[in-house]
């Protein structure tokens, strides 16, 4: 298993109020919406959060649908990072609670039986064994217990390189990793303008990484690290996991754009689908 958000830092990295906004409002309100269209009932219930990271979405979650929830990752969770993007979140009279566990790369979770739904936001295209990690959470959720997945960007789309800002679309399909990390290298104007200050965009790429506190070297390193986080998995092979595991695929949603494939493209369904949310149970 490993994290949806990486290494500590990303916040700056990615951006920052973009990016409590988005694991804040817009990621917990899509999954409220994805389970709450089947009717499923949320308050009160035990959730697993796999591949927790800042576990601001899994928090948010938890506030939002008044319920546990139970983070889970294999890098520590920076409270003091948590704890200052969500305060005034809950009140001292919420009853939900949000608990963390730091586990390891490929053990098997012992939460047998524990959960009624486990979530996944944008981790499964970073775990390395996802069918262990599919396994897991087989194990760990109650009978006719639910898993909600999210993955996005897979790797064959058109950001899978997951460095948007930074590189163009399908860059990552048409150039090796070491080519990529030399092209970032030599990189001074984007590939398209980035908002600095509301209103205010730059091309300049070391004007935007002075803003965001990065120097040259950490920007490098963590592009890298991003890049090697990829597991380049697809939507068969995740449906190949979860089916090895037990589970019936009962709901999916296609993530897509418009886009234009590159010449060298191997696999047109691959190219187009930017990622999938889907339910599964257990029965």
């Amino acid at each position: 298993m490993t994290t949806n958000d990486l290494p500590k830092g990303l916040h700056n990295f990615f951006a920052g109020q973009d990016w409590l906004n988005s694991h804040i409002e817009e990621a917990p309100n899509e999954i409220l919406s994805f389970l709450r269209g089947d009717g499923i009932q949320l308050q009160g219930i035990e959730v697993l959060d796999l591949g927790t990271g800042d576990g601001l979405i899994a928090k948010s979650f938890g506030h939002k649908a008044d319920c546990n929830v139970t983070g889970i990752d294999v890098i520590d969770l920076d409270w003091t990072f948590l704890e200052e993007s969500t305060k005034g979140m809950c009140s001292p009279n919420c009853e939900h609670k949000f608990n963390f566990r730091k586990i390891s790369d490929g053990i098997e979770l012992s939460f047998a039986n524990k959960f009624d739904l486990a979530i996944s936001w944008s981790a499964a295209e970073h775990i390395m064994n996802f069918q262990s990690s599919s396994d897991s959470v087989f194990s760990s959720l109650r009978n006719e217990g639910i898993f909600f997945l999210q993955t996005y960007p897979l790797w064959r789309s058109s950001w899978g390189h997951h460095l948007s800002e930074w590189l163009p679309p399908f860059f990552h399909l048409q150039n090796s990793e070491a080519e990529v990390l030399e092209f970032l290298s030599n990189l001074v104007v984007l590939h398209k303008p980035i908002e600095i200050s509301k209103g205010v965009f730059t091309s300049d790429l070391d004007e935007v990484l002075a803003i965001r506190k990065i120097n040259r070297r950490e920007w490098i390193e963590q592009c890298a690290d991003v890049l090697q986080s990829c597991n380049r998995i697809n939507t068969l092979e995740i449906q190949k996991c979860l089916t090895n595991s037990g589970f019936v695929i009962s709901k999916v949603k296609v993530i897509s754009q418009t886009v234009h494939i590159p010449h060298n493209s191997t696999n047109l369904l691959e190219s187009a689908i930017d990622g999938i949310q889907l339910l599964a149970f257990k029965p």
